[in-house]
C-alpha cells in the first residue's frame, strides 16, 4: 500500500530515565508520559519536537528480554511507525510483499489504538497503527 504517513520513529534505549535528558536537551518535549506496556514487555514514552516530529523511546521492562538484540548492538533507531486505516488489510499487503509479521495486532497502552509489527525484506522493522 502506498501513501503511508509516518506516525513516529522508535528508538531503543536501555533506560528511559537515563535517555530522556539528552532528548530534552536536543529540543524534544514529552507528548505522552511514560507508560509500561506489559503485553510487549517495554516501557515507552512519546516525545515531539517543534517541527512536529514524534519519537517513541522504548526500553525493556525489568525481568524481560525485550529489545535485547537491538540493545546489544547499542540501541538507537528501532522502527518506523506508519498510520493505516485498516491494520488487517495492511498486514495482508505486507505479507503478500514478503514481510514477516512479528507481532499481531494488539492495543498499544501508549496510544490506546491497535498496533502491529512486521519485518520487511529490507530489514526494516515497521509498526502500523490504526487511525
Amino acid at each position: 500500500m502506498s501513501n503511508l504517513k509516518v506516525h513516529h520513529t522508535g528508538f531503543a534505549v536501555r533506560d528511559i530515565g537515563d535517555a530522556l535528558p539528552n532528548w530534552i536537551c536536543d529540543g524534544y518535549s514529552v507528548a505522552i508520559a511514560q507508560v509500561d506496556d506489559i503485553a510487549i514487555g517495554v516501557a515507552c514514552i512519546l516525545l515531539t519536537d517543534t517541527s512536529g516530529l514524534s519519537v517513541e523511546l522504548v526500553a525493556p521492562l525489568p525481568g524481560t528480554n525485550s529489545l535485547s538484540s537491538r540493545l546489544r548492538r547499542g540501541g538507537g533507531l528501532d522502527h518506523i511507525c506508519y498510520e493505516t486505516k485498516d491494520i488487517n488489510v495492511q498486514l495482508e499487503f505486507e505479507q503478500a510483499n514478503g514481510a514477516l509479521i512479528v507481532m499481531e495486532p494488539k492495543i498499544s497502552v501508549l496510544f490506546d489504538k491497535p498496533v502491529a509489527f512486521v519485518l520487511r525484506k529490507t530489514g526494516l522493522l515497521a509498526e502500523f497503527i490504526e487511525v
